[in-house]
């Protein structure tokens, strides 16, 4: 089969490198993997409220974790890091590898993002770096494969926080672990059925595959919408961004497509559902992603996926849907806005929340335009304008937006006003991702 040539836009952490053995063996917690005095590390200020205290903007935006363009992990506004690592999808805990305890083995840890404790921490080979952790934060798989790499073979370990070592593959391929299944095995081992990897069969060129966890094979996935079908397509692809869907276990992954001739380039959403099926949603060519850099959001109901441009388009794919193999699923309704240099956008429980860089019209001194919409019909709420990109957005329980962008992390009021500003360690760099930990914001 001839591969479809398509750049993925993946927003997750993949992991990459090396080889060796892994062990089950409880290893000591780290006495020292995040630094002890954040406050230290970061200055702040206010907007029109006035100066604040360093300490007092650290409580305030220490729930946030970021995720900075390299894959790193910073806790704690940004203030402690940076971790090797993955944040588990409910924003409570990292899973990490620490730093190698010998020439062959190193520790993998889960971290409590509230505390920095170390939950639980087990000795693996010094090579395996993690690259998907489980929705609940108990599971992680490591592998020592790399991103479009070429390696014959790939090590796969899964771990339990609890358990520690489950499961222990040598795979032909060069395989990165992208998700567990959503089904476990009868027994009582704790192990899913399968794990979703990518498999590379040249530098650029990857497809689906499930690892077998019973028998160590790979296999097919089935299609997300007709399970009497399998999956067995080739794209040509390098990693980027996606958004999860935690009520219906899906993972949306945005694909743009690389110029082929005279053919247009063309998008879609990669739909990955965890209990195992795949599909790909076509977007409306008016959203002209297939020359754009997009970005992707679900609504924390799991109803709503939406995929935004910086040619200022937003639209709206009801999950239902897509799930649904009787109807076809299209974008509905699509709006617009001004158009801009990139684009982030952010589902909240009430509102969509678009930043358009660089967009048409802002004044002098301004950077980004932020636009609130109504989350089923895109109409246009309002709109607030901040200096400095907007590289990524969160909300916490009291409606203050979190964004992150230009080496400064700020919480900002509907108004626009600015509560918060911390200032980013330089080594964040650019910020592809941020949650908030629900128990401290």
């Amino acid at each position: 089969m001839q591969p479809r040539r398509f750049i993925v836009l993946l927003a997750i952490a993949l992991a990459a490198c090396g080889d060796s053995t892994s062990s089950s063996q409880l290893a000591a917690p780290p006495t020292s993997l995040l630094p002890a005095d954040p406050v230290a590390e970061a200055t702040a200020t206010t907007g029109t409220t006035g100066t604040t205290n360093v300490g007092t903007a650290i409580e305030r935006l220490s729930s946030v974790t970021l995720v900075g363009a390299d894959g790193r992990v910073w806790t704690h506004g940004g203030t402690k890091g940076a971790l090797d690592g993955v944040v588990a999808a409910d924003g409570r805990t990292v899973v990490a590898i620490a730093a190698a305890s010998g020439e062959t083995s190193a520790t993998v840890v889960w971290l409590d993002v509230s505390t920095g404790a170390t939950l639980a921490a087990f000795d693996v080979s010094s090579d395996l770096r993690v690259s998907a952790v489980s929705s609940s934060g108990d599971l992680a798989v490591l592998a020592d494969a790399q991103v479009g790499g070429t390696a014959q073979t790939t090590h796969v370990v899964a771990v339990d926080r609890r358990a520690g070592v489950l499961g222990d593959w040598s795979v032909p391929g060069n395989l990165v672990p992208e998700a567990f299944a959503d089904a476990f095995a009868g027994d009582g081992s704790g192990l899913p059925i399968g794990i979703f990897v990518i498999e590379y069969v040249r530098p650029e060129v990857y497809r689906v595959r499930v690892l077998d966890t019973a028998s160590g094979e790979l296999s097919l996935p089935l299609n997300l919408r007709d399970k009497a079908r399998t999956v067995d397509e080739a794209m040509e692809a390098i990693g980027r961004t996606a958004a999860f869907d935690s009520v219906n276990r899906l993972l949306f992954t945005l694909y743009q497509g690389v110029p082929d001739g005279d053919l247009p380039t063309t998008a879609f959403v990669h739909t990955l559902g965890l209990i195992n099926g795949v599909y790909c949603l076509d977007l409306p060519t008016d959203l002209a992603l297939g020359d754009l850099p997009g970005a992707v959001a679900v609504d924390p109901w799991g109803r709503r996926l939406y995929v935004a441009s910086p040619n200022g388009g937003i639209a709206a794919f009801t999950i239902r849907d897509i799930l649904d193999p009787s109807i076809v699923p299209v974008a509905e309704p699509i709006a617009w806005v001004e158009a801009g240099s990139s684009v982030a956008v952010l589902a909240s429980e009430d509102a969509v929340h678009v930043a358009i860089n660089g967009a048409d019209g802002l004044p002098d001194g301004q950077a980004a335009l932020i636009v609130d919409l109504d989350p089923a019909t895109l109409q246009e709420r309002s709109r607030i304008v901040v200096d400095g990109a907007v590289e990524a957005m969160a909300m916490t329980a009291g409606g203050e937006l979190i964004v992150a962008g230009e080496g400064r992390l700020r919480a900002l009021a509907a108004t626009g006003e600015v509560l918060q500003e911390v200032e980013l360690p330089v080594e964040v760099g650019s910020v592809v991702n941020l949650s908030v930990h629900p128990l401290l914001d």
